[in-house]
């Protein structure tokens, strides 16, 4: 893994002219480049502490999802999945990455689900070093596995880019834009990490039930025999804590799919 510039690998697969482009820093590198960039601040034993601005949890009114024929008749459209034109989401994409052109840029190759048979391969991309530390704690870090593998899935986010309601059809300068045909996702206006973690979950949930794979907001627990059991509930409803057993191991505390072959974590 590099720790510096790698010139070799541009972003241009991903339409960003930038040769500042650092990819798959190691952790220590990542809290010492936020530090360095005025991005956190070291708390009392060393945690890094940031701040999210405005935005302290997601913005549920300013999400997206592109609506265009290669998946408009899976999704159900509403309040939940608020339709964006393909038309607009190129306009928004142009502008937020040429909002990116020069700039240090953090990529992470990664994985979302544990399964090796339903994984996805998913590229971030990040204006912050901590939004991509966020990203390599969460997410399923495989450098070797991720590098030799081609991205299904690509993060852009840009807490720097201010969206334009009028040109880009949002609802404020906060927009996240899921597009399925372009595999996707476009992060801007919005500091708060979180929303790229909810994003990815949101492709899994399409993308998993296509495969016969139940997607679950749970949390969940195996115990010496094998047998597994499951904690549905919404966020801040205990799912966390009631899986905690000193008796059973954890498979995982939010989120999981349930396929033929067992349920394990995403």
């Amino acid at each position: 893994m590099s720790t510096g510039i790698e010139r070799a690998r541009g972003l241009e697969r991903d339409g960003i002219a930038t040769d500042r482009a650092r990819w798959n820093l190691s952790t220590p590198v990542l809290y010492e480049e936020a530090v360095r960039r005025d991005e956190g601040l070291i708390a009392a034993d060393g945690p890094l502490a940031c701040r999210t601005g405005q935005h302290t949890g997601r913005s549920p009114n300013d999400k997206f999802v592109v609506r265009e024929p290669f998946s408009e008749a899976n999704i159900a459209w509403g309040k939940v999945n608020r339709p964006m034109e393909a038309a607009q989401f190129d306009v928004l994409h142009r502008d937020l990455l040429g909002s990116l052109d020069g700039k240090d840029l953090f990529v992470l190759d990664c994985f979302a689900g544990a399964d090796p048979k339903y994984r996805l391969a998913v590229r971030i991309i990040n204006e912050f070093a901590w939004h991509n530390l966020f990203c390599r704690n969460l997410f399923i870090d495989d450098p070797a596995a991720a590098q030799a593998a081609s991205p299904q899935f690509t993060v852009i986010d840009a807490p720097n880019f201010k969206a334009d309601p009028k040109r880009h059809g949002t609802n404020s300068e906060v927009v996240i834009a899921v597009n399925f045909a372009k595999k996707l996702v476009l992060v801007g206006g919005s500091s708060y990490a979180g929303e790229m973690k909810k994003s990815i979950f949101s492709v899994l949930n399409y993308l998993l039930p296509l495969q016969n794979v139940l997607p679950m907001h749970c949390s969940a627990n195996v115990g010496a025999s094998g047998d597994v059991a499951l904690f549905f509930g919404l966020s801040g409803t205990g799912k966390t804590t009631l899986s905690s057993d000193p008796e059973r191991m954890l498979i995982c505390d939010d989120e999981h799919g349930w396929s033929d072959r067992g349920v394990f974590n995403f």
